[in-house]
């Protein structure tokens, strides 16, 4: 039986699980562009913004699955906007507001140059925009901020300035910034490793609805990291996050019915979460409902 597990952070805005060596990590570990997700969540897939900056905020594991999952943004303020294409148009017009200390305008003034759109792709400039937007508390900022020094873009790699700059986030209550420092915490980088604190910070974010934050709370109840084991209450935040599509939480939810660990031994419903986990291109999901079926 092989369970998703905790989400890690790795860098690569997918998702993944990971409850055992082969588990991978669904961390939506992310920046967040606008209001919408990180980097570009709502609309716009990180990859098709970011290109490969997407792939920075997932990690995998082999097993189960864990949360590190893959941010989808959107640059906030051009969402419900019909740009054509015309970001250099877009750009020039937040660079005054952005050097008159305008916070938002220089957050997408960084988004811009984040994603290359407009302008040549440049992640110290990114950086600039991102700080300036931060110092002055614009909470997206903060967290994209951190998720710079977290992957080296555009400054030197520093899991300490990351914690930093989540943490501001987080205190916000920016959920992908509760995330990303409950990440911090269960791995230990940039702070002293501590699953009760990175515990504390994923229901936060779970409390908010953020999926890999559900899935990774209910990781911890399934195997007692940092908090008591309680089968019940992983089931709980599995159901939350799954009913979200989190194919992981899917996954792990589906072993729970077929053995009953929290809740009642049930196939039909292991099935059923199986198969959602599948098509989603789950393959331990995959080996499950193959074996329930024959």
């Amino acid at each position: 039986m092989h369970l998703s597990g905790v989400v890690q952070v790795s860098f690569s805005p997918a998702e993944g699980d990971w409850r055992s060596k082969d588990s991978v990590c669904n961390s939506e570990f992310g920046m967040v562009f606008g209001g919408s997700f990180v980097l570009i969540r709502a609309v716009i897939s990180i990859c098709v913004l970011l290109g490969s900056f997407a792939n920075t905020l997932t990690v995998q594991a082999a097993g189960s699955v864990s949360p590190a999952e893959q941010i989808v943004p959107i640059l906030p303020h051009l969402r419900g906007k019909n740009l054509n294409g015309n970001y250099p148009k877009y750009r020039l017009s937040h660079q005054v507001a952005a050097q008159q200390g305008d916070a938002e305008a220089q957050y997408n003034l960084g988004l811009l140059y984040s994603g290359g759109k407009g302008v040549a792709k440049d992640y110290r400039q990114a950086v600039k925009w991102y700080r300036k937007a931060a110092e002055q508390g614009y909470v997206f900022a903060q967290n994209n901020l951190g998720f710079m020094y977290q992957t080296g873009r555009g400054v030197i790699k520093s899991h300490n300035q990351a914690a930093l700059w989540y943490r501001r986030a987080a205190r916000q209550g920016h959920a992908r910034g509760q995330y990303n420092l409950g990440l911090l915490y269960y791995y230990g980088n940039g702070v002293p490793q501590n699953f009760r604190e990175a515990a504390i910070w994923y229901r936060k974010a779970a409390g908010q609805g953020h999926r890999a934050g559900q899935f990774n709370l209910g990781y911890m109840y399934d195997y007692g990291k940092g908090l008591g084991k309680n089968h019940i209450q992983a089931a709980t935040w599995y159901t939350k996050a799954a009913d979200q599509g989190h194919r992981a939480s899917q996954y792990n939810l589906g072993i729970l019915y077929e053995f009953g660990k929290g809740v009642t031994i049930n196939h039909q419903q292991a099935i059923y979460w199986y198969r959602k986990a599948a098509k989603q291109g789950h393959i331990k999901a995959r080996n499950q409902l193959r074996k329930l079926l024959k």
